[in-house]
């Protein structure tokens, strides 16, 4: 589930650990206000977007899932992202 993955992002298990305090501590600072952002998203467009881009689930996987059409879930992916990217600011990736 999409959930640990956070989880594990939040608690500084990333693949690459930075060994410089002050980076790390701003990157810290940087994924808990993502995380922040990500919690106050509707439920169905956070579902959708933790589904394809943590999740690493297909279109067509996560629509099945969501039990919606994948037009439908490709739409709550991009309003979720786009939500993300006006609380955010430019820093949000695909």
């Amino acid at each position: 589930t999409p959930a640990p993955a956070l989880a594990a992002l939040a608690n500084g298990h990333g693949r690459h650990p930075d060994p410089d305090p002050e980076r790390r501590a701003v990157s810290r600072a940087d994924l808990e206000r993502t995380l922040a952002a990500i919690r106050e998203l509707p439920r169905h467009e956070r579902e959708a977007l933790l589904l394809v881009a943590v999740g690493e689930l297909s279109s067509d996987e996560a629509a099945t899932l969501a039990g919606v059409s994948r037009s439908a879930l490709k739409m709550r992916v991009l309003r979720a992202r786009r939500r993300l990217q006006a609380a955010l600011g430019n820093g949000v990736t695909r």
